[in-house]
């Protein structure tokens, strides 16, 4: 009868499994692919991160476009607005 004070030994499976290396071989080749396809994925997010990076770019400098569009368009309103003016003087002061 054991005592159930003193703890069981773990079992030790080197010594009964006869099919540990061939476990352990197959853990290996598992972990393998498995770096190997985090590798291919850490490669595409580098792609698309660059990718995005252009994109940003462009949009940059898309918002950069229609500001400066924004700015002659407030130049063309001011000198429509001094035209009409100018127009209006002009008509009023040969109508008479």
């Amino acid at each position: 009868m054991t005592d159930p004070a003193k703890p069981k030994p773990p079992h030790d499976h080197r010594a009964t499994d006869k099919g540990l290396g061939k476990k352990v071989g197959t853990i290996e080749d598992q972990l393998d692919r498995g770096a190997a396809r985090m590798g291919e994925i850490e490669r595409a997010l580098a792609d698309n991160t660059a990718a995005t990076r252009e994109v940003l770019e462009i949009v940059s400098m898309g918002k950069s476009f229609f500001r400066v569009l924004g700015v002659i368009g407030s130049g063309v309103k001011w000198l429509a607005g001094m035209a009409t003016v100018v127009a209006a003087a002009y008509a009023a002061w040969t109508h008479k």
